[in-house]
């Protein structure tokens, strides 16, 4: 707010997290707002850097496979939207499985 009461801007909630939240929020969020499948691409390339600066910074390794798995999954998600397949869009399919589906993958 400015000192008239007017609202300035917005504070999201990615904005108050700590870095080892916030990165892959933001990695999520590129992902999830992806319009097409180079956007996609785009997107996505910062995962390999996200999960290296994660570690580097002491992040327990089951945080960051939990990490690695969710931004994965929402990727694979996302590439079959926007590939409008009409079978697919009615259909949440389980696409991970084994480690990522618990969560838990090896680098």
């Amino acid at each position: 707010m400015d000192p008239e009461g007017r609202p300035v801007g917005i504070v999201r909630v990615v904005d108050l997290a700590h870095k080892e939240v916030r990165d892959p929020l933001l990695v999520r969020s590129a992902i999830g707002s992806a319009r097409t499948i180079d956007a996609l691409i785009e997107a996505s390339r910062s995962l390999v850097s996200t999960i290296v600066e994660l570690r580097e910074q002491g992040v327990p390794a089951t945080y960051v496979g939990a990490v690695h798995a969710a931004v994965v999954d929402e990727m694979i998600r996302r590439a079959l939207v926007l590939a409008a397949n009409p079978v697919l869009s009615e259909v949440r399919p389980g696409i991970l499985h084994g480690s990522f589906a618990r969560r838990e993958p090896l680098p």
